[in-house]
């Protein structure tokens, strides 16, 4: 079944959202990232006159890719605005199961990509973040997708595909467009396109430059995470503000830099040992 039916993980996921998206209540944060959205639509309804979301604590360094549609579908949707919210940010996250198999099944074939999808939908932290977290997810979501173009493009060669840098686009543009660590992504891409395209480099040095853009961060995910966390302890202790939200600010430094990668860690795994077998 794993060889037929790698997409359904992905799709239990999607079931799971439309099934219990109203068992879930207001998250912490939902007024004032529901605002942010609404004064982001605002803008550019106004060709930019309106600028209001400046005006909302640091949101302003925050991207718009999730807050724009989730405010837009509370408009035109059946549901209430809170349960809407809902059911799109675990249809977002059921994409990044999607994106997880369809990485596993590209790099390491349907197998893999049943068993990557399966272990992202069944991840407790995912299935219940997908739900309420509208920034964490849906960057997770679209980094794995832009992972899985650049694969693409890294197994081309020199014959780079329009579908690719398409699809690439899309999905860097919304992880970027969601948290500014989406950059990391053209690093990589540059030194894909820059190998296939001036230097005609082979196909294994393409893969290898583009799992070793994809292992320094995770590893320096794993060995730097207590670091940075006592590192912006200490920058958040001399700020001026309230204990619970230099905590509250400190666990979703944790967890917005652990997700990006949680998507990518069982395909990466699979992807460098099939380099190294080839050695």
């Amino acid at each position: 079944m794993g060889a037929r039916c790698w997409w359904l993980p992905a799709a239990l996921s999607a079931l799971a959202a439309l099934i219990f998206f109203r068992d879930f209540g207001i998250a912490w944060d939902d007024p004032l990232q529901s605002q942010y959205g609404d004064r982001l639509i605002a803008f550019y309804a106004t060709g930019g006159a309106d600028r209001s979301y400046l005006e909302l604590n640091d949101l302003r360094y925050y991207g718009g890719a999730f807050e724009m549609p989730a405010q837009w579908l509370t408009r035109v949707s059946p549901f209430t605005p809170v349960e809407t919210r809902r059911l799109f940010g675990a249809l977002v996250g059921s994409l990044g199961v999607l994106g997880c198999g369809a990485l596993g099944g590209l790099v390491g074939g349907p197998a893999v990509a049943w068993l990557s999808g399966a272990l992202l939908a069944t991840w407790p932290t995912w299935a219940g973040h997908a739900f309420i977290n509208s920034k964490d997810v849906p960057f997770a979501s679209a980094f794995v997708w832009a992972v899985y173009f650049l694969v693409r493009l890294a197994r081309s060669g020199p014959r780079l595909r329009l579908v690719d840098h398409a699809g690439l686009a899309i999905s860097s543009g919304l992880a970027m467009g969601t948290r500014a660590g989406g950059l990391v992504l053209w690093f990589v891409y540059a030194a894909v396109a820059m190998g296939a395209a001036v230097f005609g480099a082979p196909r294994v040095t393409l893969e290898a430059a583009l799992l070793l853009g994809l292992a320094l961060p995770f590893l320096a995910g794993l060995w730097g995470t207590q670091s940075l966390y006592h590192g912006f302890a200490q920058v958040a202790a001399r700020c001026h503000c309230q204990p619970e939200s230099r905590q509250c600010f400190l666990r979703r430094l944790v967890l917005s830099w652990s997700a990006c990668y949680a998507a990518v860690v069982p395909v990466m795994v699979f992807s460098l040992w099939e380099v190294f077998s080839r050695v």
